[in-house]
């Protein structure tokens, strides 16, 4: 981490430097500028920023999980929790601990050492770089707590925790006012002193230049931008393509050592889940029932899912053909500022880039992938491997057709039990338990498609229509099986036939039934062009 030595902080430096406490006792004081940037096919929106202030004078170390509402004598519990109840929330809030379960286990505490708590009207920012934010300037709202411990010995003290923080968010139409208030340099701040409230302690940091979206200044042109994705192809609402065979290269240009600093900037690639995967103006969805998603990568680790990149100035990323047809979602690269600018001072601005992407499948790529330069049949109603189903067919339904032994798999009912563990684990509703099958579509196919569901009862001598009837309920439904990721378009069939059931509270299961006189049927799907 980079040390950058700022103009002094007389007290809290001078406090900070007489202390025999650890270094996490020390105030941490951030200043942050966030922005977004939201890429169309002609030009780079400012999508909203935020400044944001913090200032942490204490810490405390818990384990999330022993809140309780009342005290417990160590060994009480015979797991994590055993150490017992060492602290007791007695004002303000930890991690949303508080009156109602106001014991919890407390692992390692400093106390506040330099700011008073629940004086933040007394917070000023007094001078800033040449800009139009107000100042001097309040505004500040108290997130201060304090608690007992440790409550399993003879020698139990009040601790005093501070935080302060003030978050000054601005939307996507503010663009101007965001750039004339926020501009790189040392902003003066003063703060109640913890021996006297009336007494400022007062403290500065700094803001230094990170990369922009791309813009022209002074006749010059820099700055980030997407430059290519594959082959730049945008659709009516603005989303660029991406192959659904093929690995997708992002690459983008405005990175420099004179707006990323290298030592302390991290870079991240992801795509993000959007609310209404249609919409370009579309906000994303941070988090699902308490867990952070994205659609890529798709691994769920507790935070942020993202991809580090080798460097802060890699320009491309490669995601692997991985991906539903049809799957929208936002394309964002970021870059994450963790920087030291003074003893106790820090700079946590972030920049984030995004793009709208679509994946598409496109029978051109497929006939590039599948049939080689000397095959001359591969036009996409014929059958060129000559096994009974054309080109169209294989393609949608995903055989190879240059090759006769690879044909569609035929759908096949079956009784489907959900596993109760995993609905339970990750809070889904119960499912119910069906005799049946699911046929995907595809969406986003270049042509369109038509699914026709068909039953042989004769052991394929003929093929009639498949649909709803007296054993079995024949139903397209638009559904998103995990969240709020793009939607997906399934054909479901369903036996009528009484003792299909579902999971009982006590986790019994009721067995599905097949309709009696179906074993013998036969099912297929039939792909057609859309009309």
């Amino acid at each position: 981490m980079i040390r950058i030595k700022t103009l002094s902080i007389p007290l809290v430096s001078a406090l900070i430097a007489g202390s025999t406490l650890p270094a996490l006792a020390q105030v941490e004081f951030s200043l942050s500028s966030d922005i977004t940037y939201r890429q169309k096919k002609k030009d780079l929106n400012f999508w909203g920023g935020v400044f944001d202030v913090d200032l942490y004078d204490g810490s405390a170390s818990i384990i999330r999980g022993c809140s309780f509402f009342q005290y417990y004598d160590p060994g009480f519990f015979i797991n994590y929790c055993s150490p017992g109840t060492t602290g007791l929330v007695s004002a303000g809030s930890i991690n949303g601990i508080e009156e109602n379960l106001p014991y919890v286990l407390v692992t390692g505490i400093y106390p506040a050492l330099a700011v008073a708590p629940r004086e933040q009207d007394k917070i000023v920012l007094n001078a800033a770089p040449a800009s139009t934010l107000p100042r001097p300037a309040g505004g500040f709202k108290d997130d201060s707590y304090s608690l007992f411990y440790n409550l399993t010995t003879t020698e139990v003290r009040e601790y005093i925790l501070t935080h302060y923080y003030k978050d000054t968010t601005y939307s996507k139409k503010q663009q101007n006012k965001y750039e004339s208030d926020i501009v790189d340099g040392v902003y003066y701040y003063s703060f109640p002193s913890l021996a006297d409230p009336e007494r400022p302690a007062p403290i500065s940091a700094v803001i230094y230049p990170m990369v922009e979206g791309r813009k022209e200044k002074n006749n010059t042109v820099a700055g980030f931008e997407f430059s290519r994705v594959n082959q730049n192809k945008f659709n009516k609402k603005g989303f660029v393509e991406m192959s659904y065979m093929r690995p997708n290269k992002f690459e983008w240009i405005g990175v420099t050592p004179s707006n990323i600093f290298a030592a302390v900037d991290k870079a991240y690639f992801s795509i993000k889940v959007m609310a209404q995967p249609n919409k370009f103006n579309s906000d994303l969805v941070g988090n699902y029932q308490g867990r952070p998603i994205s659609v890529f990568p798709p691994y769920q680790n507790g935070g942020d899912p993202r991809v580090q990149l080798t460097t802060s100035y890699t320009d491309s990323f490669t995601t692997p053909p991985i991906f539903d047809s049809g799957t929208r979602g936002m394309v964002q690269v970021q870059y994450k500022r963790n920087f030291q600018t003074g003893g106790v001072t820090y700079d946590y601005s972030s920049r984030k880039f995004q793009i709208p992407v679509v994946v598409v499948d496109r029978y051109t790529e497929y006939e590039e992938v599948v049939f080689d330069s000397s095959t001359k049949k591969s036009d996409l109603l014929m059958d060129t491997d000559g096994d009974g189903y054309n080109n169209l067919n294989e393609w949608i339904l995903d055989s190879d057709a240059n090759e006769a032994g690879s044909i569609p798999e035929a759908p096949v009912p079956q009784a489907v039990v959900p596993d109760l563990d995993y609905y339970y684990y990750f809070f889904y509703p119960l499912q119910d338990a069906y005799f049946g099958f699911d046929v995907k579509k595809k969406l986003g196919t270049r042509p369109g498609v038509a699914y026709n569901l068909q039953v042989s009862r004769n052991n394929g001598k003929t093929w009639q229509k498949f649909k709803t009837n007296g054993n079995w309920s024949v139903t397209t439904v638009r559904r998103a099986p995990a969240g709020p990721f793009p939607t997906s378009v399934v054909i479901e069939v369903r036996s009528k036939i009484s003792g299909n059931g579902q999971y009982y509270i006590d986790g019994t299961p009721v067995e599905p039934v097949q309709p009696p006189g179906t074993a013998g049927h036969i099912y297929r799907v039939k792909v057609t062009l859309k009309k």
